[in-house]
């Protein structure tokens, strides 16, 4: 698991964990909707998660967000 996240996923997931979803998130950071979805799916892969919910989950417990 390699859990050096970006400024942007670590802001994207910091939303996510807010309770934000994708579309709400890009219209708040004033990025694409894809471009979210695709700081999610790094965020996800770096974070071995399978899905943004327990991309979240390891990212508070690991203390990245």
């Amino acid at each position: 698991m390699t859990t050096a996240l970006s400024p942007r996923q670590h802001q994207v997931l910091a939303h996510l964990a807010n309770g934000f979803r994708a579309k709400e998130i890009a219209r708040e950071l004033r990025i694409d909707y894809g471009t979210t979805k695709l700081h999610i799916e790094a965020a996800m892969r770096k974070l071995g998660a399978r899905s943004s919910t327990q991309a979240v989950a390891t990212a508070i417990r690991s203390n990245l967000i």
